[in-house]
């Protein structure tokens, strides 16, 4: 399977000392593939023995 990500990053000038800052973009919940699937490299492998609770 294969999914895209999209980010938007954006910056104005507002006055002589200060700029504003603007980040959007999708949220993605990734699943690391096991050993013995397509396309598993190793770090997805060994993030998949030992899997971490999303923050």
């Amino acid at each position: 399977m294969r999914s895209w990500a999209w980010l938007r990053f954006d910056t104005s000038e507002m006055g002589t000392h200060r700029t504003g800052v603007c980040a959007h973009g999708t949220a993605v919940f990734a699943i690391p593939l096991g050993e013995g699937e397509a396309g598993a490299a190793g770090q997805s492998v060994h993030l998949a023995k030992d899997p971490q609770p999303p923050a």
